[in-house]
């Protein structure tokens, strides 16, 4: 569908399971090579097999993007073999429910903003170097529709997305025009991190999850859980050609539930 990504190289952060998982084999579909990045080992090397076992080509890097050491070794190991990045996923992300405002830490509130932000902008300052220097990149940054509208309980992880699309927005002023900047805001998608959210949502509420899947799907128009694959659709299609008049961009996979 997009033969421009033939033989492109793209680094997904985060990409051992989820909707990182599904990033990196629908690019790898599309023939680009992989840097598989996870914190855990086994699940990016389980990844970058599963990859090379369909006939894509995948390295795995692991590392904690949160920590500028390990983002400049997987940078500089990815260009010491491919001497190019293409494209940079920042998928790097965790949830945790935040529970009520009073009596919550500040370690909390580190915690979330490290993992989901801070590790975006390492990145992504780690690639723009690389992107300037070959005159062109792309990247997109995973958010989320909770990064638009806020939700009690998910006050960090809210103001972390949100944080996302502010970066987002700045990077692609400040990187134009050689590299396009955008992100993807997906909602409710079928996951382990969406099966944790609702856990937590089903206790504060003290009813079922199955109730609380009832209530979360009455607020989405389509009436249906998303799939990491149809957030995998929006990203490459972002980083593709056909979306080359677009910049700076939070683009909705919500299901209807967030329509700005």
């Amino acid at each position: 569908m997009y033969p421009e990504f033939k033989n492109t190289v793209v680094v997904v952060t985060g990409s051992g399971a989820g909707i990182g998982r599904a990033i990196a084999l629908r690019f790898s579909r599309e023939g680009a090579i992989l840097v598989i990045n996870d914190l855990l080992p086994e699940k990016g090397k389980e990844i970058a097999n599963e990859i090379e076992y369909k006939g894509g080509q995948a390295i795995s890097i692991a590392g904690d993007m949160t920590k500028e050491s390990d983002v400049n070794y997987l940078f500089d190991k990815a260009m010491g073999i491919f001497n190019r990045i293409d494209v940079l996923v920042n998928n790097v992300g965790l949830f945790e429910f935040s529970g009520d405002l009073v009596g919550s830490s500040k370690e909390y509130w580190d915690k979330i903003f490290d993992i989901n932000v801070n590790s975006a902008f390492l990145c992504a300052n780690r690639a723009a170097q690389e992107m300037k220097k070959a005159g062109s990149g792309r990247i997109i940054n995973i958010s989320s529709a909770s990064g638009k509208v806020g939700a009690p309980g998910e006050r960090g992880y809210s103001a972390a997305k949100w944080a996302i699309l502010g970066l987002t927005k700045t990077l692609a002023l400040e990187l134009a025009p050689e590299i396009r900047v955008n992100a993807v805001c997906p909602g409710y998608i079928d996951t382990a991190m969406s099966d944790v959210w609702l856990e937590k949502i089903a206790e504060k509420k003290g009813i079922s999850t199955e109730d609380a899947k009832r209530q979360r799907l009455a607020s989405i128009p389509l009436d249906r859980v998303g799939t990491p694959e149809e957030v995998a659709s929006a990203v490459v299609f972002l980083a593709s050609n056909e979306a080359s008049y677009t910049t700076g961009e939070g683009f909705n996979v919500s299901g209807g539930r967030v329509m700005n």
